[in-house]
């Protein structure tokens, strides 16, 4: 359905390009209102397409967002967390996605396209299920490099593979960094784009990382100075990043595929900086862990500089790609087109989140402007209005006990149907010899420098 969003529609069909930016904050970017360049390539990308004011994500952490955006369902259905080892029918967490789960890169596969994703490794792997429908997945990482320095290369090999090949199939190919991520570390020229020392500076003068469990052990009661230290670090990744999207263009527009591409750029989750007293992602789901960026550009620039103000979410992406290509959704997929906004108003989407780490069971459910948090395992529950308070600093629950009572009411009728509605969705075992996510998680978050997260 492409055709019908340009004035002039290519007689080719669209290439797709997915940019994910592990990490990245919506309200650090130019084009969503912050006051520093961090983002310029991101921010001339928005201006050439559609950008959703209000979007989220739903999930805290990396490997279940990711996971929700490629499948569009929500982590209660395939029910891959961080702590999956406390589930009565796993002894440890060996669990990657199931084949009934659609992607929707299977979905372009089985339309002739030619698929590949490149990506910073980790926990953006095959291991999870993540390769479904992508003929070629790269996820490598060396000792010194990583993200788009590693990720970059492996896509333009792969476009001129296809072209050396004579393939004149469309590609779709999804492109993931974690260079916002922490330790905050941007190299050089970055390394001082908002910072007045670099992080090897501050390694060698503090005596620990720039990373999230290092400040939560180190410093956990900043004053002004340090907090602002460490947003330059992040800024300064930023910058990095955005370099990386500006690279992607180029790469597309040396094959002359760039004009022909459609290119949804977004995050899996935010970054905390102390707003609510912690460092980095860890267990919360306030909006600066899940206010993300996300921005569609369509081939041609259709669309430019169109404004969404409507909440809408991450597992909306899926059903977009397929309505604009004029491929078939999923039958489970649970997120609905963009494109029922864009060029008209609508209602704001139900924002249901959950927390990746299963012992503490922490939910959250956003309609309008009312958002409930909900702990299960201390049955503690916040409730926000977050059109005069969007910082969420002041809980209402004992003011408002009646719309606490109903909206949690809700948000746990929602995660139960979910949950009972999607057993062929579950997670299932990844093999004898896989390791435990815990033990896969540790190997690789030592040797980039950090842990935990």
């Amino acid at each position: 359905m492409l055709a019908g969003a340009c004035a002039q529609p290519p007689t080719r069909r669209p290439n797709v390009l997915l940019i994910s930016i592990d990490t990245l904050r919506a309200d650090h970017l130019g084009c969503y209102g912050y006051e520093r360049s961090t983002s310029p390539a991101i921010d001339a990308l928005a201006k050439r397409g559609v950008r959703f004011e209000r979007s989220y994500s739903q999930a805290n952490q990396t490997l279940p967002s990711h996971l929700s955006i490629l499948t569009s369902l929500f982590p209660a259905e395939f029910q891959i967390t961080r702590d999956d080892g406390l589930n009565p029918t796993q002894q440890s967490t060996k669990l990657r996605l199931p084949g009934a789960a659609l992607t929707l890169a299977e979905v372009a596969a089985a339309a002739g396209y030619r698929t590949g994703a490149f990506t910073g490794g980790g926990l953006v792997a095959p291991r999870y299920g993540l390769d479904q429908g992508f003929a070629t997945f790269e996820g490598t990482r060396t000792s010194t490099e990583q993200g788009f320095a590693t990720s970059l290369p492996e896509f333009k090999r792969w476009l001129d593979q296809g072209d050396a090949e004579g393939s004149d199939a469309p590609f779709f190919a999804f492109v993931h960094t974690y260079d916002v991520h922490d330790p905050y570390h941007a190299p050089p020229p970055f390394d001082r784009a908002f910072s007045a020392r670099r992080s090897e500076d501050f390694v060698a003068q503090e005596g620990y990382v720039p990373s999230a469990q290092e400040l939560r052990k180190q410093l956990p009661d900043p004053n002004h100075e340090q907090l602002q230290e460490i947003l330059d670090f992040y800024d300064n990744g930023i910058a990095y990043a955005d370099r990386g999207v500006s690279l992607l263009e180029t790469i597309l527009s040396e094959r002359g595929a760039w004009d022909n591409t459609m290119v949804v750029l977004f995050s899996d989750h935010g970054e905390e900086f102390q707003e609510h007293g912690s460092w980095g992602h860890g267990p919360q789901l306030y909006d600066e862990l899940l206010h993300v960026p996300l921005i569609l550009r369509l081939p041609g620039d259709a669309r430019a500089g169109e404004l969404v103000p409507e909440l809408v979410r991450l597992i909306d992406i899926a059903p977009t790609v397929a309505e604009l290509l004029d491929l078939p959704v999923g039958a489970d997929w649970q997120g609905r087109s963009l494109m029922e906004l864009v060029g008209a108003r609508g209602a704001d989407r139900p924002v249901l989140a959950e927390l990746s780490n299963a012992a503490i069971g922490t939910l959250s459910l956003r309609l309008g402007d009312w958002k409930v948090i909900d702990t299960l395992s201390t049955q503690r529950s916040q409730l926000f209005e977050t059109h005069s308070d969007p910082e969420e600093l002041l809980d209402l629950a004992q003011r408002e006990p009646a719309r606490l009572t109903s909206l949690r009411a809700d948000l746990r009728a929602r995660r139960e149907a979910l949950a009972a509605g999607s057993l062929p969705l579950r997670a299932v075992p990844m093999g004898a010899d896989a390791q435990s996510l815990q033990e896969f998680e540790a190997e690789l978050l030592a040797k980039m420098g950090y842990g935990g997260d």
